[in-house]
């Protein structure tokens, strides 16, 4: 997957019970897109590893959200310290 798919999963993207991420959209040059394939959506397989650390990151998250008074959490996997929508292309990808 691409940066720009994974900064734009969604808490709703995940489906915990069949294991999968339904990549829906993407960022190109900080725009949000739908993704272009020849079937429009695709799905991307999580091993149970995945699922169990993304649950935990859930858990957490709405945790802190709690903690500052809101009773919802970001609508975004991915976020900044800031708690806002990570930017995937300040992102490096460690190959440099």
């Amino acid at each position: 997957m691409r940066s720009g798919g994974i900064g734009a999963i969604q808490w709703p993207h995940i489906d915990w019970h069949g294991k999968f991420i339904e990549v829906r959209r993407k960022f190109v040059r900080g725009r949000l897109t739908t993704v272009k394939t020849k079937y429009g959506r695709r799905r991307i397989d999580l091993s149970d590893d995945l699922i169990t650390t993304s649950a935990e990151l859930r858990k957490q998250l709405q945790e802190e959200f709690l903690k500052k008074g809101s009773s919802e959490i970001a609508e975004w996997v991915f976020l900044s310290n800031r708690g806002r929508r990570v930017d995937m292309g300040n992102v490096k990808d460690g190959t440099s």
